[in-house]
């Protein structure tokens, strides 16, 4: 269509989409994956791919029991947040600890800085 708006164009895919048109659904995720990756890249770090994944895994899922097609991208950002915040609490939680900066037993610099810990201590800390 010629004189097709982008709002109308996407309003058009996403009601197609929600019929269950494949091809409107497929070229809906093309056009929102970019967006979503902006979404989850600064919120999940790292995991930011995965987060988008998940998200346009969410927006695919659940588009049927999306009511205004014009407020797309609005529920869709509320998605990938949510989803990106996830993926973030996932990927901190299992972050295995980096000990390999720790001292060794019997290290002199564990007792100095063991030392010098117990020394900063107020009277009223030590009591805890």
């Amino acid at each position: 269509m010629p004189d097709e708006q982008p709002d109308d164009r996407m309003v058009r895919l996403v009601r197609a989409a929600q019929r269950g048109d494949t091809l409107a659904m497929a070229e809906l995720l093309d056009v929102l994956a970019p967006y979503v990756g902006r979404v989850c890249a600064p919120i999940a770090l790292g995991q930011g791919a995965d987060a988008a994944q998940e998200a346009l895994v969410a927006v695919f899922k659940s588009l049927r029991s999306l009511k205004d097609p014009a407020a797309l991208h609005g529920w869709v950002r509320a998605i990938a947040v949510r989803e990106a915040i996830r993926t973030a609490h996932r990927a901190a939680r299992t972050v295995p600890a980096d000990l390999s900066a720790l001292p060794a037993r019997g290290d002199p610099q564990l007792s100095a800085d063991i030392r010098d810990v117990l020394d900063r201590l107020s009277p009223n800390t030590a009591r805890c």
